[in-house]
């Protein structure tokens, strides 16, 4: 607003106060055409941490363009994760080209054999910005039986 700028962002956040443990990182970074490689570079480090890490999941929360009937849609690189979304109220991307930072991850994590999920708004969903990004929250809740201490 007054002009000045900084340089991309990323950021990680590590809670012990929920069961399991969560790693949270967070950008408003995306991989621009003319870089290809630098965006791809980042998502190898946060597949890396996530192996050093020993982390069983790894998910990530992106928008998606889609028909307006359903607010979430969901890709897993986890048959096991996969068995256990069919219980709530998402729809599967699949066999679905997944462009940008998302498809890059999710292909990280199977060649890594890291339990990847995708959770994808949709922004043609006629709903508040706040309750889509509860109803992202609730599914991860809901999904690993997260409890706060």
């Amino acid at each position: 607003e007054d002009g000045t700028c900084r340089l991309p962002r990323y950021e990680f956040y590590e809670s012990t106060r929920t069961k399991p443990h969560l790693l949270i990182a967070c950008s408003d970074e995306g991989i621009f055409l003319d870089d290809p490689e630098g965006g791809y570079d980042v998502m190898e480090n946060l597949t890396q941490v996530s192996s050093d890490l020993q982390a069983s999941n790894l998910i990530l929360i992106d928008n998606i363009q889609a028909e307006p009937e359903n607010l979430l849609y969901v890709a897993s690189t986890s048959k096991r994760l996969a068995g256990r979304l069919k219980n709530l109220n998402v729809k599967f991307l699949g066999d679905t080209w997944l462009a940008g930072p998302a498809g890059i991850l999710l292909g990280l994590c199977n060649l890594k054999s890291i339990d990847g999920l995708g959770i994808f708004i949709n922004q043609t969903f006629e709903d508040n910005p706040e309750r889509k990004a509860e109803a992202s929250l609730n599914l991860i809740r809901d999904l690993f039986k997260i409890e706060y201490a």
